[in-house]
């Protein structure tokens, strides 16, 4: 019988799904970078079919400080701009 072995794939971030902006509010910003609520990563991303999609994602591992312009929701109830 064949050992199983140890797994190298890290677990993905608990945050992936339903981006909750509006489209319209979203596109009349001009900006696309949308940060993870979860972990700090960031994704460019374009709305689909009226609907803002965060993939499934590892982790982000470094813990510098974000400064570029991008949506997020850290700390708050709703979604803005903030940084740059």
């Amino acid at each position: 019988m064949k050992e199983q072995e140890p797994s190298s794939k890290t677990a993905n971030c608990t945050f992936s799904g339903v981006v909750h902006i509006d489209p319209q509010r979203f596109t009349d910003s001009g900006i696309n970078l949308v940060e993870c609520p979860g972990c700090g990563r960031m994704r460019s991303l374009t709305p689909v079919k009226g609907v803002l999609r965060f993939k499934a994602h590892p982790p982000r591992k470094q813990q510098t400080p974000l400064t570029a312009k991008r949506w997020s929701t850290t700390g708050k109830t709703d979604w803005e701009v903030v940084g740059g």
